[in-house]
């Protein structure tokens, strides 16, 4: 964002009678994009995921963690799969981060 407003000072107020090109606005703004992902990516690096916060203790201890991402008409169909498969799993949490209120996927059927 950065870059595509410096690219377009430069061509609405340009410095020093300079003439700004439009290979020159691509680059400013290249350099912008570029420079916010790299600064972006070092941020996330150092951040740990909000979802697994939470579970930050038991993981370093030696426990697992299994995130499953189904329907919500569908959860009860994972919970008993667990049970029967790893009667020792604890459900921790149920929770939605992303909701897409046009997204319609096709039921699976047992």
């Amino acid at each position: 964002m950065l870059g595509i407003t410096f690219a377009l000072f430069l061509l609405i107020a340009p410095l020093f009678d300079i003439v700004v090109s439009a290979t020159d606005l691509f680059f400013v703004i290249a350099l912008g994009v570029l420079s916010g992902g790299w600064t972006g990516g070092f941020i996330g690096i150092q951040t740990e995921n909000y979802q697994i916060k939470s579970f930050h203790n038991k993981l370093e201890a030696g426990y697992y963690l299994i995130m499953v991402d189904v329907e919500r008409s569908q959860m009860h169909l994972v919970q008993e799969l667990m049970k029967s498969k790893h009667p020792e799993a604890k459900l921790s949490v149920k929770d939605s981060s992303v909701v897409i209120p046009s997204h319609q996927p096709k039921a699976i059927k047992s």
